[in-house]
């Protein structure tokens, strides 16, 4: 839980140094529940907590049974629509350093259902190869087709993993921009039903300038 006393939501000063900054407890948050058709999912989820006039916007969890239909994504996000969604869960936090340093960064948070817009019969993304298929395919059509010039803009999947502790396949890997460092996405993928996947991602922003390495020596991710 972030110490409101040492790390306060104001800047009067500069840091030196690395900084670690702090923000909302897991932890400690109060556990919420999302109802879906076949399932419901539990996790403890902090509050909405951004950074002053810095709201990206939340997204509510509403007290209903999200059944996963879908809908197209914006032709800029995804020209091959070749995936629906339904936006079910967002918030974003900030982190701030100590001793009236300020805001260092922020967390976006964000909780989707995912389903092809034509479904597979032959696809199950219950088991394990399917659901990588599937998520490499959810990024790629997300963020494969997005170029600086003659570059990438994103570098994905980095450190990958396979969340073996889980009652279902699960797994999880990083996503960077290679043109703009300051930047580093996180996503976990899992399935709740045949055809349809849950992605959680995390965008972690770092209030810093220079290369990936530079910013990381000053603000820690």
């Amino acid at each position: 839980m972030r110490n409101y006393i040492k790390y306060p939501p104001f800047k009067w000063r500069k840091y030196k140094g690395q900084c670690i900054p702090q923000g909302p407890s897991f932890r400690w948050a109060r556990e919420v529940t999302i109802r879906l058709t076949n399932c419901t999912l539990a996790l403890h989820l902090p509050r909405h907590a951004p950074q002053p006039g810095g709201d990206t916007g939340e997204w509510r969890i509403l007290p209903r049974v999200y059944d996963l239909v879908g809908r197209n994504h914006n032709d800029r996000v995804m020209p091959s629509q070749s995936w629906l969604h339904e936006d079910i869960a967002a918030r974003e936090w900030a982190f701030y350093g100590p001793w009236f340093t300020g805001c260092m960064g922020y967390v976006h948070f964000s909780l989707v259902g995912l389903r092809l817009s034509e479904p597979n019969s032959q696809l199950n993304f219950l088991h394990p190869r399917a659901l990588e298929t599937g998520a490499l395919g959810y990024t790629t059509a997300c963020w494969g087709h997005e170029v600086s010039g003659n570059k990438a803009y994103y570098q994905a999947p980095l450190n990958w993993e396979s969340l073996d502790h889980l009652p279902l396949p699960a797994l999880r890997f990083d996503m960077r921009r290679v043109v703009q460092a300051g930047e580093c996405e996180r996503f976990v993928f899992f399935p709740v039903g045949r055809g349809k996947l849950i992605s959680i991602g995390f965008v972690c922003h770092q209030y810093a300038t220079g290369t990936q390495e530079e910013i990381d020596a000053r603000v820690s991710p």
